[in-house]
């Protein structure tokens, strides 16, 4: 049941993400939220660190690893906040909410699995609900 609220709770901020994005973005422009989202983060995990709550070993990772972990973040919250400055909030919601049916397709074809009757399900339900 703790598993459930967790994950409840996770979509929750999720979709409410795409709603501060957009409340920010009225006051200033994407470049600038980008700055301080990422100053945030950085501040955050370097206190992490230095108070050894986690501690980080990039020995044996390959650099491509090194390079999508990097290019991820950036690419994905850049065209993010640019799709909601450019849209609206529930319009970026749905695109977003297609991503699973997309990916769900593209494995079917390309990787040739098959999926299961509940994912099936899931999907189907997570294009009504959005």
């Amino acid at each position: 049941m703790a598993a459930i609220i967790c994950l409840l709770l996770t979509f929750v901020l999720f979709g409410l993400t795409f709603i501060f994005t957009r409340v920010v973005l009225a006051r200033a422009s994407v470049f600038t939220l980008l700055s301080w989202r990422f100053f945030t983060a950085f501040f955050t995990m370097t206190l992490l660190r230095v108070f050894g709550v986690f501690k980080i070993s990039l020995k044996g990772l390959p650099p491509s690893l090194f390079l999508i972990g990097l290019l991820y973040p950036v690419l994905y919250y850049t065209f993010e906040s640019l799709g909601v400055a450019m849209t609206s909030a529930a319009e970026s919601g749905v695109i977003i909410s297609i991503f699973p049916v997309v990916s769900m397709a593209l494995a079917a074809f390309f990787l040739k699995e098959k999926p299961s009757v509940l994912q099936m399900l899931s999907m189907i339900l997570s294009l009504t609900i959005a």
